[in-house]
């Protein structure tokens, strides 16, 4: 059985300016949308989509290694979103 914890998208502290960009992945122990829970990385920002595309491709690989199935995706949050 795969334990899956889901991260809050309330961010607290400093607020930057600008773009940032905000991972998330959802993680599915079914192929069925009922078995699905989404996750953030809100206690980390990305100043750029690539570096967010890396880690939360990166997730989604090691999740998938543990048989579940995952869609990931960048998120634009900002001044400009």
């Amino acid at each position: 059985m795969i334990q899956l914890q889901i991260s809050s998208l309330h961010v607290t502290g400093h607020v930057r300016l600008g773009n940032v960009w905000l991972a998330i992945v959802m993680i599915c122990t079914q192929p069925n949308v009922s078995s699905c829970q989404v996750t953030a990385k809100n206690d980390k920002l990305f100043d750029s989509e690539q570096s967010c595309k890396v880690e939360a491709k990166t997730v989604a690989d090691l999740v998938a290694s543990k048989g579940a199935y995952s869609k990931w995706g960048c998120f634009k949050i900002g001044e400009e979103a």
